[in-house]
């Protein structure tokens, strides 16, 4: 049985069909679609960039806008700013940015929708209060302040405040982590810092 390599071409790297799927719908063996796909010079995929197609069927859950007018352009600049500042850049699956400032993070989702093009349901929340404030008021706080349902909040564990001072009139709403979890997502945003001279070994 031969397989052309336009068969191959149009359910392995368009429909990202994985090799067990194509065998199954062509009634062969593996081994025989990955003989006929060594014949043809179809490079596989990495398990990682698989499994990506895998949880992300309709492609990227994400598309970058056109940065066309000034308002963008400071909306764009301000969002890489903070998350070079703030994010979590280690995380190879995520990008994360955790703060008290309602106001910033208002602008960070701001971007997310309307520069990135992810849709709120791609975007995760998480609130880590302390063991002296009210989880629930915290909650309520942030769902007015951010515009989103309460149940969309995930609350952490409390945890006991670090030293003294002004972390209860800072964070007397708790610390709000907003994160969208996906990867090439997160390599654009660190492709951004690149480009500006962002060296994560320093």
């Amino acid at each position: 049985m031969t397989i052309k390599k336009e068969i191959l071409v149009k359910l392995y790297l368009e429909r990202h069909r994985s090799v067990a799927e194509i065998a199954k719908e062509l009634n062969c063996s593996i081994y025989k679609v990955r003989y006929w796909m060594e014949i043809h010079k179809i490079c596989c995929r990495e398990r990682s960039e698989a499994n990506y197609h895998k949880y992300n069927p309709n492609g990227d859950p994400f598309q970058i806008r056109k940065i066309n007018t000034l308002k963008k352009t400071k909306l764009y600049a301000l969002s890489i700013g903070l998350f070079w500042g703030e994010g979590n850049k280690r995380n190879k699956h995520s990008v994360r940015i955790g703060n008290s400032d309602p106001i910033m993070l208002s602008y960070w989702l701001k971007f997310l929708k309307d520069i990135c093009g992810i849709a709120s349901s791609k975007i995760h929340f998480d609130l880590q209060t302390f063991n002296d404030t009210d989880p629930t008021n915290a909650r309520d706080f942030w769902s007015q302040q951010l515009q989103i349902p309460a149940e969309k909040i995930g609350t952490c564990q409390p945890v006991s405040p670090q030293g003294k001072g002004n972390y209860k009139r800072l964070n007397m709403h708790g610390v709000m982590t907003v994160s969208v979890h996906n990867t090439h997502f997160r390599d654009w945003m660190l492709e951004q810092l690149y480009k500006l001279g962002y060296n994560p070994n320093l």
